[in-house]
């Protein structure tokens, strides 16, 4: 829809096709580290082994919750189905929740270049930059203007999901959005070229190259003024 001319981007969002729910996948994880908790392996927990089990599920949350809270019939041992009822139930009050959550989707030229989301704009991002920003060219004119910069406003209603589970499932684009850089060093490849690629974006620099010259523009078989793990390999 559009407000006030501006382009508005409305969507509902459905986290949840097929499989356990987020409540039943929170209950199942309580019930794992029961397990762990229950040192004695007599099927309960007593105090001591409650405090155990409150520290491994500071996420679900049970830190807040007393013994006797969660000891539902009084009979002063807290069983499994005792601790998975009240995950499941805290999980499930995350679950009745509807979030609308706000955005700017528009990027920046930055965030066009930053190709791998680690906040740095390393040169093989400029190198290939070009090519990222053609397609924000709509008017096909050739040129990058403010104008195809512009904001794009969107609008998102999704269910609320446990705390826990939205720590397990980060990806790159709500690392990005978290601030969260992603570096990615190399782990294949000579040594030498691990040990030279300082700044970790998984290409040599002339500036980082510990060698002559000569050398450097020998291995640098593209002409580009980087040496990347292919070219660093077929010369090794």
């Amino acid at each position: 829809l559009r407000l006030a001319g501006m382009p508005v981007k409305v969507l509902a969002s459905n986290n949840r096709q097929g499989g356990a729910s987020d409540a039943e996948t929170v209950a199942n994880f309580a019930g794992n580290q029961f397990q762990q908790a229950d040192a004695d392996n007599n099927d309960y927990l007593d105090a001591t082994e409650f405090m155990q089990l409150r520290g491994m599920l500071q996420t679900i949350p049970l830190p807040d919750v007393e013994f006797a809270g969660i000891d539902a019939n009084g009979d002063g041992m807290v069983q499994l189905a005792e601790v998975k009822s009240y995950a499941q139930t805290n999980a499930g009050l995350a679950e009745a929740t509807l979030v609308l959550t706000v955005s700017d989707d528009a990027k920046t030229l930055f965030d066009i270049l930053d190709a791998n989301f680690d906040f740095r704009l390393s040169p093989r991002e400029f190198l290939e930059g070009s090519i990222r920003v053609r397609k924000y060219d709509h008017d096909k004119d050739g040129r990058f203007g403010p104008s195809e910069m512009r904001s794009e406003f969107a609008l998102r209603v999704s269910r609320a999901r446990p705390q826990f589970l939205n720590q397990q499932r980060q990806n790159p684009a709500a690392m990005q959005a978290a601030g969260i850089p992603r570096i990615s060093p190399s782990t294949s490849g000579p040594t030498w070229f691990r040990r030279m690629d300082r700044n970790q974006d998984n290409d040599v620099a002339w500036r980082e190259f510990l060698g002559e010259r000569a050398d450097f523009d020998r291995i640098d078989a593209d002409k580009n003024g980087l040496i990347d793990l292919n070219e660093s390999t077929a010369t090794d």
